[in-house]
């Protein structure tokens, strides 16, 4: 009579348990219909009625064979060195799920991230990976981090970065001599443009003896710009020069002045800007409201200006 020995049946039902978590969690779970070679199945990641793409391949084993080493906390898996390196060799995340069927829990494991933190498991013989019984159980409590096996998400990070910052340097502290208790206030409020000077200074590089005279050629000219803000039109608080090369001919050395100027505009227009000023001249407070004017959400400015500015601010007492 054909037989249906009782491994396949425990193995159906290391199976059913993916199936029965994918279900309660909300994602797709779909089964290899062929499983005696490659994976099991796959996990499509949903996003409220979204299938996102997001595609885990899973290896199920069920059975108290491959629980080897077995103590209270922990217990340990010997993998096979070509299922480690047709592991490693997949495109999409993997991951590993031991099903024990005397207690019907399964546990679950980051395959590549296991192996990158441990490569000694690939070097060294048995191959073993190592489960621990509480932080590796597979409930819908491992959502979250079966999602981070897709890296971590930078969107979500970079929000959460710029919510610090506005909240950071919303508002500025006040000191009084005549009061122990210091006062805040928004920065928005307070804050004050700066009147901006720039200097446009042009020079010609001496030509190099192999170009051709001709009296179309104009030497390469080294383009000198400076830039000087005052805060109140009085401090100093900024000057740079920033150097470029132009093949046009030197205009006249020109100066121009503009009345008031965010620094956030001087920031999206320049690559670096040295901010230059005596103790007490207003450099700090200077400096929060370009962090706090970029992280905003109201801001217009676009991302990569955003990141530019954030990561060139100097203070320079």
């Amino acid at each position: 009579m054909p037989k249906y020995p009782d491994s396949q049946i425990i193995g159906r039902r290391g199976i059913n348990c993916i199936d029965a978590l994918c279900n309660e969690i909300g994602w797709i779970w779909r089964e290899t219909p062929n499983s005696d070679v490659g994976f099991d199945g796959e996990i499509e990641i949903r996003e409220g009625d979204d299938a996102t793409a997001q595609i885990i391949k899973v290896q199920s084993k069920a059975g108290k064979s491959y629980i080897r080493n077995a103590k209270p906390d922990r217990f340990d898996y010997y993998a096979d060195a070509n299922h480690l390196e047709y592991w490693q060799g997949a495109t999409n995340p993997v991951i590993l799920v031991i099903y024990d069927p005397e207690t019907e829990t399964a546990y679950w494991v980051d395959v590549k991230n296991y192996l990158a933190m441990h490569p000694e498991v690939v070097d060294d013989r048995p191959h073993k990976i190592t489960f621990d019984k509480t932080r590796d159980r597979f409930t819908p409590e491992c959502a979250a981090a079966m999602r981070r096996v897709f890296g971590p998400d930078y969107v979500q990070a970079e929000t959460a970065y710029r919510i610090h910052i506005v909240e950071r340097f919303a508002r500025l502290t006040l000191y009084s001599v005549s009061s122990d208790a210091p006062l805040a206030v928004d920065l928005e409020r307070v804050f004050v443009k700066l009147t901006a000077t720039q200097e446009h200074e042009q020079r010609p590089l001496i030509p190099s003896m192999d170009e051709p005279f001709s009296p179309f050629y104009a030497p390469e000219m080294v383009i000198r710009k400076k830039l000087t803000v005052g805060m109140f039109g009085h401090e100093v608080l900024d000057s740079a020069w920033i150097e470029g090369t132009s093949s046009q001919p030197p205009p006249t050395p020109t100066r121009e002045t503009n009345a008031a100027r965010s620094i956030a505009d001087i920031l999206a227009e320049h690559e670096s800007v040295a901010i230059i000023g005596a103790a007490g001249a207003g450099k700090t407070t200077l400096l929060k409201y370009p962090r706090h004017h970029f992280c905003s959400p109201s801001s217009k400015r676009t991302t990569e200006i955003k990141r530019r500015a954030l990561t060139c601010l100097r203070g320079i007492a």
